[in-house]
């Protein structure tokens, strides 16, 4: 009697023992001699993929085996009569030996999170598909898998939401970032144009990183917001869009690196902004080199930084009167622009606003610019002359660093502030002509960052006249270099009188 009552102790402690002893609730062939564990989650709900086993090796000849299962994660286990989802993957769910067994993987639809290292060194794996539910990859979930090559995403809308984690090198935990993998539409073909889906309002942080395959992308109207490195390393050759306001608006952390901009379906080159649009957002024209010209409507009251950064192919811009601030680095690296005219609402022109414009030849800058910031000419070696208006009370450091070409700086400056004497160079010092207004030579003989200049003179330059405006119809104007005028410019102008004869004014 007492060997039977232990006996059915026994019993029922063995009954109140969870399978967990062995790490897994349950154990599910899936196919292909495939066994997945998975443990309960969310009051036995729901499932979480802990482990597998695969069946029917060798295990003294398991190199023989490396590469040949397929491995399918379902979007449901039915067990015990009761189905349940499975939505979450482990950390280090696969990272033991025998993952090198595995070559392909298909992550259900009901996957929401894949842990750190789920997949660690899964070396042999060689195309990988990501359902459609997927929230967050955690760190070095996909690292070390060597052979991999082909990613198929099944919904790119879910794909954009994506949150990832980040490894102590700097990686994130997409499968690009960490292999020499490429995205695919099915097992066999490269997907080469990447189409965000209308209605999708953001691209998360690393979402595209080091994305190979697509050579162009069409980005939605819908679109709000692209984080930061989204696009880093993902080698594009266009942007397919539907609508410029819509464009002008996105806030944009990240930009699609591309030389061309399509808009539905025609290659810009000549861009027109259209009237309405009040502001040129950040990174918004960034990249696109095939642009030769853009007309920003007098609506635009801001530019982005870095709005037209790299745009090699702009040759003049004009910034209409409404527009009242004008981002860092907005044209930097607008190497063919030429000519840029500034409208009379501009306070600052910020940090490196116009950073190796090496071409650059004319800027008028207004008589309501009060700054000029750090760099914002650096580089612009095209540029011979150029006319410091009155209301300028500060010019940042290496402001004109690199203008090799500078021989003419006319500063209407007068009461001048001491610089730091690195806002011009050792050259400009030795070399260029500063004029300065009528009865300010002393004191701008007396300030520092001023007096370094060893050729200062009072008064207009050689070849150069004051002259006030007046409605002569016998004169026509133009830019210094050479473009016509409706009216004279603050500035430097040139004029033709009838008598084919042309000099160059200073207009104040």
């Amino acid at each position: 009697m007492k060997h039977n009552n232990i006996n059915i102790l026994l019993a029922i402690l063995m009954s109140m023992i969870s399978n967990n002893v062995f790490g897994y609730d349950i154990a599910v062939n899936s196919g292909d001699s495939v066994t997945l564990n998975y443990n309960y989650i969310n009051n036995g709900t729901e499932l979480e993929l802990v482990g597998f086993n695969f069946n029917f090796y060798n295990s003294n000849h398991m190199a023989d085996y490396y590469g040949k299962y397929n491995v399918i994660i379902p979007d449901s286990v039915t067990y015990m009569n009761r189905s349940r989802p499975v939505t979450s993957i482990s950390s280090r769910a696969f990272c033991r030996t025998g993952n090198q067994l595995m070559k392909t993987l298909i992550i259900g639809d009901n996957v929401k999170t894949i842990g750190a290292e789920a997949f660690y060194s899964c070396s042999y794996l060689s195309t990988l598909t990501i359902g459609k539910r997927v929230k967050s990859i955690g760190v070095n979930a996909f690292t070390y898998n060597d052979k991999l090559k082909k990613v198929i995403i099944k919904d790119i809308a879910a794909w954009c939401h994506v949150t990832f984690s980040i490894n102590e090198f700097g990686n994130p935990s997409n499968p690009w970032a960490v292999t020499n993998a490429y995205l695919y539409s099915d097992e066999n073909t490269i997907m080469k144009e990447l189409i965000i889906p209308e209605g999708v309002k953001e691209i998360n942080r690393f979402c595209f990183y080091k994305c190979r395959g697509p050579v162009s992308i069409t980005i939605p109207k819908s679109m709000k917001h692209i984080y930061s490195w989204a696009f880093y390393g993902f080698s594009l050759k266009s942007v397919n869009i539907t609508d410029i306001p819509c464009w002008c608006n996105i806030n944009f952390e990240s930009y699609p690196n591309a030389p061309d901009l399509y808009l539905n379906g025609e290659r810009v080159i000549n861009l027109t902004i259209p009237d309405g649009v009040k502001k040129i957002g950040a990174r918004c024209f960034a990249g696109f080199s095939s642009l030769s010209s853009v007309n920003i409507p007098n609506s635009v009251t801001m530019i982005g930084e870095f709005a037209f950064y790299d745009c090699s192919g702009i040759e003049s811009i004009i910034i209409p009167n409404s527009t009242k601030s004008i981002g860092n680095s907005a044209f930097e690296g607008c190497s063919k622009l030429t000519s840029v005219i500034i409208g009379n609402n501009v306070k600052s022109i910020e940090n490196s606003t116009f950073k190796n414009c090496s071409g650059l030849k004319y800027i008028d800058i207004p008589n309501c610019v009060t700054n000029i910031g750090e760099r914002a000419f650096y580089g612009c070696n095209g540029l011979t002359s150029v006319v410091i208006p009155l209301s300028v009370t500060s010019i940042g450091q290496y402001a004109f660093s690199d203008c090799n070409s500078l021989y003419i700086i006319v500063s209407l400056i007068e009461n001048p502030f001491a610089l730091t004497k690195s806002q011009f160079t050792n050259d400009h010092y030795k070399n260029t002509s500063l004029y300065v207004p009528e009865g300010t030579k002393d004191k701008y003989k007396s300030t520092e960052g001023w007096k370094q200049f060893i050729w200062m003179k009072e008064g207009i330059p050689t070849g150069i006249q004051e002259e006030k405006v007046t409605n002569d119809d016998e004169k026509t104007w133009y830019s210094l270099d050479g473009m016509k005028l409706e009216s004279a410019k603050k500035g430097i102008n040139i004029i033709r009188h009838t008598n084919g004869k042309t000099s160059k004014v200073l207009i104040k």
